[in-house]
């Protein structure tokens, strides 16, 4: 229904693209060494650090978004937010029903994911970032309890 594309964009980037990039990387790194090495001016970049990075980034990012449009204790006006992500802010002060909005929108997002690969190259999946880095299931309780 749209409430979430940016969302669901964030997460497919995060869990198929990332690993498609690691892969790609490391098979350009050892069938071109040299050549790697001189389109970086002599030095081979980390590139699982570079990839970590940018996964910790759309983590955060997500996260914001998700915490703005969903957990966000005050409702706020947010026109533009709305318009450009799709997404909408909270507009019912009823806690349960926000922590079921929140359930079914992590359950949107981990469609189509494959675990298979994400285990294979021991990187975490989007919502497995949203967990481990800000504790998203206490924070349910949260607000299941306020």
């Amino acid at each position: 229904d749209g409430h979430d594309e940016l969302l669901t964009t964030l997460a497919r980037l995060h869990d198929s693209l990332l690993t498609s990039l690691e892969q790609g990387f490391a098979l350009i790194s050892t069938t071109n060494v040299d050549k790697f090495k001189s389109s970086f001016n002599g030095t081979a970049p980390n590139i699982s650090l570079c990839l970590t990075m940018l996964s910790t980034r759309i983590v955060k990012f997500g996260w914001k978004l998700l915490d703005f449009c969903y957990l966000n204790q005050s409702p706020a006006e947010v026109h533009l937010l709305i318009n450009s992500t799709k997404m909408f802010p909270v507009k019912f002060e009823d806690p349960g029903i926000r922590g079921d909005i929140i359930l079914q929108v992590l359950r949107e997002l981990s469609i189509g994911v494959s675990y298979d690969l994400q285990e294979h190259h021991g990187r975490k999946t989007f919502i497995q970032g949203f967990e481990k880095n800000f504790k998203i299931l206490a924070r349910m309780e949260t607000l299941r309890n306020d």
